[in-house]
């Protein structure tokens, strides 16, 4: 190995091992004394309720995301450090195969991209005088130049704002704006729309390509040649008054004016995390690096998510999102290696088989769409397919009643060529973002012969709040215990007759507290008062329980913000609003299921326009509530709706795919309104809950039957 830099790390300390084993029948602990009326006491996790900081008299562990790097620059020195798959330069089509920059070169190349910066700035070309700071934007999909710019940020003391690759321009320039951001790193596919809005982003003074020029493929008409693109863009910054370089060119500038790096402290702000803003402009979460550190120190507790340089992890996730952000730290900081997606998810299994990764971190949405397309191998024709489901009748009959997801037999036979379907080698498959349908877990861990962990957190406190035990077979639809330095209680909500003296379980709104909470929201302190509290906890917002084994489980939401299978957030009374206008709709109660990616709804029509409508629609006349039971009433009103739907410009996911129809109107007498004629939502879910499981199995007959028919 060639000579350590001084500022990597060389230790052990992490990961940090169990001193016992794991009792899985106690996995948190209630801390003695801390009761208080309408409140559960504060839980922590069973096995390290001690541990609550990661800045430690010994100054074991990192305290700053330059530190997490370094600790894996101190492990994997040589090695592999981010991979991607390269294009061929003659063909223009994706190679076969990753090609790999080790850790020394990814420090090597923080360090010439950070004192580019730090020239730039010097020169008086990024608008400020502040050395330290300031923001760098990055607005590409997941690729080693993201992890690049984010860590030279972080060995010279400046601030990340991630922006999601699908954002629009609008949001995009409310962001820049919004933290006053110097510099953005972009993909060469993004900087157009940048320079075309230069106006209305007066911080921004300098656009860094991701892309290097000369690998730009030409574009139509294909005259147009990658100098030739070089030479517009950078003609057309000038007009705007904004300068456009390539990455490479900010390394050759840093290489020629090296600066020593500009090591933050753990209060120093690491990053600006936008949230999705599904019912606005996007909020700020100020991410300190005592904040995300910690959160990868969190996870390296006990934790069989990353055991050395010997993993090798797959990243698709966004790293704009905290999930991917913060797990990131954690193969980084262990030395392990990251392999990129290439960025087209429908080559996504293509990237996991040429990687064969070890861990696979993902979301409900790719899970579910892995176990339909597993389930109906396994349950395909003749003599395989009769194999196939004695085969998973039998090996989830096992893990069931003995809690192993092995056999001798049918992994030999038929669940060792499923498993190529990743690679052949993930140990461990990590699901968050949003439910998961316990069957698919016990699915996975049987079909993939691995461990399958559902996490539990958001971006106030660094994704990292609970986590189920890969080692529990049957987590039972919870979420798991508080990960380690992170304390949970919950409160009572009575307007939702939720109580943390429910039997034979607590019950209330889940408040967090602990180093991985953020301290604010960017420039919003009406917000930030809304999430923390007086004493630090975070109010989630989150209707949460806690089982006889010390794991919690999401029951419930106290704001109408409703997060589907696919992850995306619905505003449910917008949505109603918006179908509200449609003259059929007197009332409606939109019902989502977020182990489901669609919304259904209860209706009830307006009187008069509705006979008429149904009179037409049959042509007979027929009564209001025969008209209600009539399936062709029923789809009728649901294409009316539609059409309402698309004036309001609603999103696929926004859109009712089914719905029960009532005369029954919602008042306060049958307590489905307040007195001031609001929707009692919790009531009406709790009325319409057979009604809307109904809807929920009519419609995926269809689906199942439209199929078949394809």
């Amino acid at each position: 190995m060639s000579a350590l830099p001084p500022y990597a790390i060389t230790n052990n300390a992490l990961p940090v091992p169990n001193n016992s084993p794991i009792d899985l029948n106690k996995q948190s602990v209630e801390m003695p004394g801390t009761r208080k009326p309408g409140q559960t006491g504060h839980y922590r996790n069973a096995a390290f309720a001690k541990f609550t900081t990661i800045e430690t008299p010994d100054k074991r562990f990192p305290c700053t995301d330059y530190e997490v790097f370094n600790f894996g620059l101190g492990r994997s020195y040589d090695k592999p450090c981010l991979g991607h798959r390269p294009i061929n330069p003659v063909t223009g089509e994706l190679e076969s195969f990753y090609v790999w920059q080790s850790y020394k070169d990814v420090d090597r190349r923080r360090t010439e991209f950070g004192s580019g910066l730090m020239r730039l700035q010097a020169e008086g070309k990024l608008g400020t005088s502040d050395k330290t700071g300031w923001t760098v934007g990055i607005w590409t999909h997941n690729r080693p130049e993201w992890q690049i710019v984010s860590h030279a940020c972080s060995a010279y003391s400046l601030v990340v704002i991630s922006l999601y690759e699908t954002l629009g321009p609008t949001v995009v320039e409310y962001c820049i704006n919004h933290a006053e951001t110097r510099l953005v790193v972009s993909s060469a596919s993004h900087i157009p729309d940048l320079l075309r809005n230069a106006h209305a982003t007066p911080s921004l003074k300098i656009i860094v390509s991701a892309d290097r020029w000369q690998d730009l493929q030409p574009v139509e008409p294909k005259t147009i040649s990658a100098s030739d693109q070089r030479r517009v863009l950078k003609s057309w910054g000038e007009q705007v008054g904004v300068g456009v370089y390539d990455i490479e060119e900010i390394e050759a500038i840093g290489r020629a004016h090296p600066t020593a790096h500009i090591p933050p402290s753990p209060s120093s702000v690491n990053s600006i995390c936008y949230t999705s803003g599904t019912t606005g402009m996007p909020k700020g979460a100020v991410l300190l690096h005592r904040t995300i550190t910690a959160a990868c120190i969190s996870n390296l507790h006990g934790s069989a998510w990353a055991q050395g340089d010997q993993d090798l992890f797959f990243s698709y996730l966004p790293l704009s999102h905290i999930f991917e952000r913060f797990f990131e730290a954690v193969i980084l900081a262990m030395g392990a290696p990251i392999g990129y997606s290439c960025g087209d998810n429908l080559r996504l299994l293509e990237d996991v088989q040429l990687l064969k990764p070890t861990i696979f971190l993902s979301v409900p949405r790719v899970l579910n769409r892995i176990y339909q397309a597993v389930l109906a191998q396994l349950d395909g024709p003749g003599f395989k397919g009769s194999l196939g489901r004695k085969a998973l009748q039998a090996k989830l009959q096992n893990l069931k009643t003995s809690g192993s997801n092995t056999h001798y037999l049918w992994d030999r036979l038929v669940f060792n060529k499923v498993k190529q379907a990743l690679g052949g080698r993930v140990r461990i498959i990590g699901s968050g973002s949003a439910p998961i349908s316990p069957d698919v877990i016990s699915f996975l861990k049987v079909a993939f012969i691995t461990q399958v962990s559902e996490g539990y957190g958001s971006t106030e406190n660094s994704g990292t709040c609970t986590k189920c035990y890969g080692e529990d077979m049957d987590p039972n639809g919870t979420v798991g215990p508080p990960q380690a330095g992170v304390e949970i209680k919950l409160v009572d909500v009575p307007d939702m007759k939720y109580f943390s003296t429910d039997k034979p379980y607590p019950r209330g709104e889940i408040c967090v507290r602990g180093e991985g909470c953020i301290p604010a929201y960017y420039k919003d302190d009406a917000k930030t008062k809304e999430l923390i509290d007086s004493e630090g906890w975070q109010h989630s917002g989150d209707i949460g329980m806690i089982d006889e084994k010390g794991r919690f489980k999401i029951i419930d939401r106290i704001k109408n913000l409703l997060k589907l299978a696919q992850g995306e957030y619905v505003a449910l009374e917008k949505v109603e609003g918006a179908y509200s206008v449609s003259p059929l709709i007197s009332q409606i109660y939109l019902h989502g299921d977020s182990l489901k990616s669609y919304l259904v709804a209860v209706i009830v029509p307006e009187p008069a326009i509705f006979q008429e409508f149904a009179n037409k629609v049959t042509g007979k006349a027929i009564t209001a509530e025969d008209a209600c039971s009539s399936a062709e009433v029923r789809q009728a009103v649901l294409k009316e709706m539609d059409k309402t739907a698309s004036t309001a410009k609603l999103l696929g996911f926004e859109r009712i795919r089914n719905i029960h129809l009532t005369m029954e109107p919602f008042s306060i007498e049958n307590e489905l309104l307040t007195p001031t004629f609001k929707l009692k939502r919790p009531v009406a879910k709790s009325k319409y809950a057979e009604v809307c499981q109904k809807l929920y199995e009519e419609h995926d007959a269809r689906a199942g039957e439209s199929k078949m028919k394809l």
